[in-house]
């Protein structure tokens, strides 16, 4: 009879211990939740922020009437792993009193997933930029890749008269 008793309370304890790592557990998945989707919505908002400001963010943020086009062509193409080739920066008088600024960016060997993303992120953050031409020459080695990509950047503004 003793013998029973011992296995009992051992198994009673076992179940008591089992029952309350599982509960902390619980406790610890609930918490560890509740702080991510938190930041989740944090993040939802901060992007949405420097979707509206998109000068005031990041190395390629200016002051008004500067480009940073070229620059952030050159921080797109180097996150995204790809070689520039070519990069020139020209301005223009467009019509009705409007001045338009274009990059002229030439990608070498680019994979057509990363140039996608590129173009993306180009406009995304370009503060107005919107792609004007892309001239692509398929691979004849590489299947999904491009010999070489150029792409053109262009965003119009108004000339500020004095």
């Amino acid at each position: 009879m003793r013998k029973t008793a011992v296995y009992l309370s051992t198994s009673c304890l076992l179940l008591v211990a089992g029952a309350g790592f599982a509960i902390e557990r619980g406790l610890a998945h609930s918490t560890t939740r509740a702080a991510r989707s938190a930041a989740v919505t944090e993040l939802a908002e901060a992007l949405k922020l420097a979707a509206k400001h998109p000068g005031a963010f990041g190395a390629a943020g200016l002051a008004p009437g500067e480009s940073a086009l070229k620059a952030l062509a050159q921080d797109m193409a180097t996150q995204r792993g790809l070689s520039i080739g070519f990069l020139s920066e020209s301005e223009r008088e467009a019509e009705r009193g409007r001045q338009e600024r274009q990059v002229i960016v030439r990608l070498v060997h680019p994979a057509h997933g990363s140039l996608v993303r590129f173009l993306g992120d180009l406009e995304a953050q370009g503060g107005g930029a919107k792609i004007k031409e892309i001239h692509v020459r398929p691979s004849t080695t590489r299947a999904d890749h491009y010999e070489e990509a150029e792409v053109v950047v262009a965003r119009v503004t108004t000339m500020l008269k004095p």
